[in-house]
């Protein structure tokens, strides 16, 4: 499985590259935005034994992939879709010490150029769903073309909330 160092665009300008500029984000992963606590300004969590700045905020991974007719159907007609597993941090608790386990959610998406998707949702630890991302990239880097249906039940096979499929 191939991950890149290169920035990955805005995902809406997916939708405009040609086909040689778009073959650069096939089947590669690409680190999105990834941000500590002690990064976004001004943003201290005070809590009874210090401040937690090391923590997580947000970490997603990105790819562009094909996707089969009934899908790019559903994605006003768009063959080749960004694909999002995005971490971000939900809750803290005033009395946890520093290095305790902190709730995430993930959401695993296949985006379209307006407001359609196939998404779903995970909740648990960082480090689990850090795990859990591993395998749906490693599933997704093994398809030729990714079905937006198989996406969301390999996502509830390893752990997704079944009710909080998303299409819209």
């Amino acid at each position: 499985m191939n991950i890149s160092k290169k920035k990955f665009p805005y995902f809406y300008e997916i939708y405009n590259l040609n086909k040689r500029e778009l073959g650069d984000y096939l089947n590669i992963w690409f680190q999105g935005v990834k941000l500590l606590l002690s990064d976004l300004k001004n943003y201290k969590v005070k809590v009874q034994y210090g401040t937690i700045e090391d923590a997580v905020y947000t970490d997603e991974m990105w790819t562009v992939k094909k996707v089969d007719t009934q899908t790019a159907w559903n994605l006003y007609n768009k063959k080749y879709n960004p694909i999002s597993l995005r971490i971000g941090l939900t809750k803290i608790h005033k009395d946890e010490p520093p290095n305790s386990k902190k709730i995430y959610q993930m959401k695993a998406q296949i985006h379209s150029i307006d407001d359609s998707q196939y998404g779903i949702w995970f909740t648990g630890f960082f480090d689990e769903l850090v795990a859990t991302r591993l395998l749906i990239m490693k599933w997704i880097h093994s398809l030729d073309i990714v079905s937006g249906e198989a996406f969301l039940q390999y996502c509830i096979s390893v752990g997704a909330d079944h009710e909080t499929v998303d299409y819209n």
